[in-house]
């Protein structure tokens, strides 16, 4: 029997990829590349996908080689902050090192050709095999028609009569394949990194131009609420929703502050970094426009510093103009995942 290192994301291809595979009997090592810009804070997808296919899924943390490529990216970016074909090789040369370790004799992915315009273009496939140092050893079972026979094809371990020959951004044929094998319950294929969104990038970008090495904390923070510089060394982040203050809260740490309204309602707002006097006022004037007393001439707020939420500072605000806002706000606020 055959064994492959197989690279599953968690969406619909990496489980037809997986479902491919199990139908000729490959031994599967199943890898997630897991990183902080996933768009997801709940279960991971991937797990799922693991489950329903009967396989132990290994996981590797890729975020540091992430971040150098965001600094340095050798083949660019996409249309956003996005690495993506530095972020493949990397990937691929992980799962080589994980075929020698666990002595697999290929490596398998979702790829589909033509789906992503980035690195799935035939010619961008060629060149990350190529860097990653895996020619020939990547399978591909969803496009193999399109591509050139692979060792594991060549050798006798998979019949490449039995794989198939999508190409394109359409999902219709991936769909009706997920039926056949009644696979249900996948991920969207959009949306798999953060650095794919424009939102998220110009957040993130404005991070690194005052950071050189943003805590994890930091960058989970881009994925909520309302974000505002006060200083250079100073940001403000205003909860959207409830669910925004819950994240907001659990993410606050040492040396940052929390302003909301004085009777508890509203949003709660994290102000992080060089915090000063003049900084907790503006984040408790912009933190006052966003709550329900955005007309009142003065609105009474509170600050403490986390753990404790036992009173600090007790102010009265006048709700912050457009104006003021919009010249502090550093991205336009949407939800990310």
């Amino acid at each position: 029997m055959s064994r492959a290192v197989t690279l599953v994301s968690g969406g619909l291809d990496s489980a037809l990829a997986l479902a491919l595979m199990k139908r000729q009997n490959v031994d599967i090592f199943a890898v997630h590349f897991s990183h902080i810009f996933q768009p997801y804070t709940g279960g991971n997808p991937a797990c799922d996908v693991a489950r329903c296919a009967g396989v132990e899924l290994h996981f590797h943390d890729l975020t540091p080689s992430i971040l150098a490529s965001v600094r340095s990216p050798r083949h660019g970016f996409g249309k956003n902050l996005n690495p993506c074909i530095d972020c493949r090789i990397c990937q691929l040369r992980i799962a080589h090192r994980l075929m020698k370790e666990h002595r697999c004799d290929f490596i398998v992915t979702g790829e589909v050709i033509g789906q992503r315009p980035m690195s799935q273009r035939a010619d961008a496939v060629s060149i990350i095999d190529r860097d990653a140092g895996v020619e020939g050893l990547v399978l591909r079972p969803l496009s193999a028609a399109h591509l050139p026979e692979t060792v594991p094809e060549k050798s006798g371990l998979v019949d490449r009569s039995l794989l198939m020959a999508f190409r394109g951004r359409t999902r219709r044929p991936q769909l009706d394949l997920a039926a056949e094998f009644g696979i249900s319950g996948f991920t969207s294929p959009a949306g798999g990194c953060l650095l794919t969104d424009p939102g998220f990038s110009l957040r993130f970008k404005e991070l690194l131009q005052y950071s050189d090495s943003p805590a994890a904390s930091d960058i989970e923070l881009l994925k909520c609420g309302r974000h505002f510089r006060l200083g250079h060394d100073t940001k403000a982040v205003i909860g959207r929703n409830e669910k925004d203050n819950s994240r907001i809260m659990a993410l606050a740490r040492d040396g940052d502050v929390i302003v909301r309204t004085a009777e508890d309602t509203g949003p709660d707002t994290l102000i992080r970094g060089d915090v000063r006097e003049e900084h907790v006022y503006k984040a408790a004037e912009i933190t006052a426009r966003y709550s329900r007393h955005r007309r009142d001439d003065l609105v009474p707020m509170v600050a403490f510093r986390p753990p404790s939420e036992e009173v600090w500072r007790f102010i009265e605000v006048s709700p912050a103009d457009e104006i003021e806002t919009t010249r502090l706000a550093i991205a336009p606020p949407r939800p990310f995942g």
